[in-house]
């Protein structure tokens, strides 16, 4: 997942990723208040939508989602559908905004 999450622009995995968690950042991978919003307005969206559950912590002062795979079954295309709903919802928010993110 966070590879092909990794591909959509506008999107940054934060931390190395072994087996969990995947920490993702929307908008500027720096500190910057815009990112910030823009992270935590992605992460409402996608917790109202009902695909996947993420959550929202703080990382290096910064705002990330965090994203947490606890399923045995999960695979690979498994990981479509939240990946899906992710980007989906990152391109959403970044409309809303008039497209300053990138």
């Amino acid at each position: 997942m966070a590879q092909r999450l990794a591909a959509e622009p506008g999107l940054h995995i934060m931390n190395p990723v072994v087996l969990n968690p995947v920490l993702v950042r929307f908008g500027s991978a720096e500190i910057d208040a815009a990112s910030d919003r823009m992270t935590a307005e992605t992460i409402a969206l996608i917790q109202s939508d009902g695909t996947c559950f993420v959550a929202g912590t703080s990382w290096q002062d910064r705002r990330v989602m965090r994203l947490s795979l606890v399923s045995g079954s999960m695979n690979e295309p498994g990981s479509d559908r939240p990946c899906d709903a992710i980007c989906a919802a990152r391109r959403k928010v970044r409309g809303q905004d008039g497209g300053r993110h990138r």
